[in-house]
């Protein structure tokens, strides 16, 4: 009976990063890991207090209307400058958290084979940002992604699609309190080009800001999002310990 329950707690302890997925994934054992896509809307929508109502938020007419009326809103202006802090938390917290060290952005975004691969045609009909220096590789394939992780001495992919919104906590859009809300996806897939991560986060800012006669602070509206986004990180990094 003893020797059952030795035998029953060694495998149970055992972290596999590419076995059954039954068992605990650690990101640490993906180390070294590659990001190679970083993007998100191009602008904060309202989310829809009517569940029947169709979310256009992605679209390549809304966005493009959207820019027209509104091309001074901070919150379209730093749209790149929000995945770009992504990149930067990330480089900062899954290393001090996970102990997964993460490939240079420049070995990657420079590598032979991410110089060539293509955004799939479903995503040129997003509107959409993505951080400084990468490409829209949201549907990577098995065979490239062994061909980039061989190349850059990665073990793993990690690949970020994120969606922004504004979300009314109080009151009405006229008066009244908004929260923003981060809905991250993390897709990572092993050394062999298999998805074993597609995880969505969703964290919402810390504070609310007021909105009186429809108008409210959007430089610090920009500010509090990050909050929202570090929150997801460390939400995601902590769940793959």
């Amino acid at each position: 009976m003893k020797k059952f329950f030795n035998i029953g707690v060694l495998f149970g302890l055992i972290p596999l990063f590419f076995g059954c997925k039954s068992l605990p994934i650690q990101l640490s054992n993906g180390s070294p890991m590659a990001i190679v896509t970083i993007r998100s809307n191009s602008y904060i929508p309202w989310e829809s207090e009517d569940p029947s109502e169709e979310d256009d938020s992605d679209s390549i007419i809304t966005g493009l209307v959207t820019k027209v009326l509104d091309s001074n809103n901070p919150e379209l202006l730093t749209a790149i400058d929000r995945l770009d802090y992504i990149d930067e938390e990330i480089r900062h917290v899954i290393p001090e958290i996970n102990n997964c060290q993460i490939v240079d952005k420049d070995k990657v975004v420079k590598s032979k084979i991410y110089k060539r691969l293509k955004k799939s045609y479903y995503n040129t009909l997003v509107d959409s940002k993505l951080a400084t220096g990468y490409k829209d590789l949201t549907t990577l394939g098995s065979k490239n992604a062994r061909l980039l992780m061989k190349e850059v001495g990665a073990k793993s992919i990690l690949i970020i699609d994120g969606t922004f919104k504004k979300k009314i906590v109080n009151g009405t859009r006229k008066n009244g309190e908004l929260a923003g809300i981060a809905f991250i996806k993390f897709k990572i897939l092993n050394e062999k080009g298999s998805e074993v991560i597609n995880k969505v986060i969703t964290t919402i800012t810390e504070k609310s800001l007021i909105i009186e006669d429809g108008i409210y602070d959007k430089d610090e509206f920009v500010l509090e999002m990050n909050t929202a986004i570090n929150l997801a990180i460390r939400q995601f990094a902590v769940m793959y310990l």
